[in-house]
């Protein structure tokens, strides 16, 4: 419910300033790298991409996070304002004024510090030019930093092969 009504205060705050526009277009891609971090952390950074041919500016970036996450050193573009209390499903992203929205052709990074490893997350990335508002949504994958079942059975087999090869050696070294 929150959100919604911050949508509808951002839509209030951007339609002073903005000039109306007959129409657009929000095309924009979400990126993540995540990595350990001291502490027992793992850190989140996030790109936000407006395509040069998206026709409304990013506004706001929504992720859903787990209750449990403990979000720690949270950054946002400057402008930007965040929404965020430990315990709760989500953290937001928003910009705070109307220069600081990520005009088409240019990205911005957010990043954060959590307690739990990667995870399927759903986000929604909001564009808006008053009197337009248009939201994308999507799960965004963050690559593990564990290797994947086949890459452990590809190393599991070289070494023994690594060690099959020298106790070979090691035998006609006896002989």
């Amino acid at each position: 419910m929150h959100r919604i009504v911050r949508r509808l205060a951002l839509i209030g705050v951007f339609a002073l300033g903005a000039a109306e526009a007959a129409h657009g277009a929000f095309i924009a891609s979400l990126a993540v790298d995540v990595s350990p971090a001291t502490g027992g952390y793992y850190a989140y950074i996030y790109t936000l991409t407006n395509a040069s041919t998206s026709t409304l500016p990013a506004v706001q970036f929504d992720l859903a996070v787990d209750v449990a996450a403990d979000l720690q050193n949270i950054v946002a573009p400057t402008g930007w304002a965040v929404d965020y209390e430990s315990g709760l499903e989500s953290v937001s992203f928003y910009a705070d004024s109307l220069g600081a929205s990520i005009v088409p052709g240019s990205s911005a990074v957010l990043s954060f510090l959590s307690r739990l490893g990667p995870a399927l997350q759903a986000y929604d990335l909001v564009g808006s030019s008053p009197p337009i508002l248009q939201v994308l949504d999507g799960e965004i994958a963050a690559p593990s930093a564990v290797p994947e079942p086949s890459s452990w059975t590809l190393l599991a087999a070289s070494s023994l092969l690594a060690s099959a090869g020298g106790i070979r050696r090691f035998r006609r070294l006896r002989s």
